[in-house]
């Protein structure tokens, strides 16, 4: 059996033969709701705190930037009386831009290390 076949007992009896299983695997058939699959899952991407930054994407509230600010302020020193991270507005994507890969991670270490003039001070 073809494995790119869209019948799912052709698929199942592949996946079957692959793994030397004696059985078909279980397998339950829902309706899934036709919906934009990109922004579905952009939406559920919270604001994220790292190295002094707060990463927000467009559809993010200030609540939401706020919630993620003060997380990080109370893992600092548990007070939150630190100066406020600076906020970086992201227009992620799928491929790159969740702000969760280490390259970010790494890439605004380097910012903060280098840049020597706050961006909140306007100089």
């Amino acid at each position: 059996p073809s494995p790119s076949s869209r019948d799912l007992r052709v698929v199942a009896e592949a996946v079957r033969d692959a793994f030397d299983m004696k059985d078909l695997p279980n397998y339950d058939v829902a309706e899934i709701p036709d919906r934009d699959w990109v922004i579905h899952v952009q939406s559920s991407w919270k604001p994220i705190a790292v190295d002094g930054f707060v990463l927000r994407f467009p559809w993010h509230t200030d609540d939401d930037v706020a919630e993620a600010a003060a997380g990080m302020t109370k893992e600092k020193d548990g007070d939150g009386d630190d100066d406020p991270p600076v906020e970086l507005k992201l227009e992620g994507g799928i491929a790159f831009g969740t702000g969760e890969h280490p390259t970010t991670r790494l890439c605004l270490g380097f910012v903060r290390d280098v840049v020597t003039t706050d961006p909140r001070s306007g100089g």
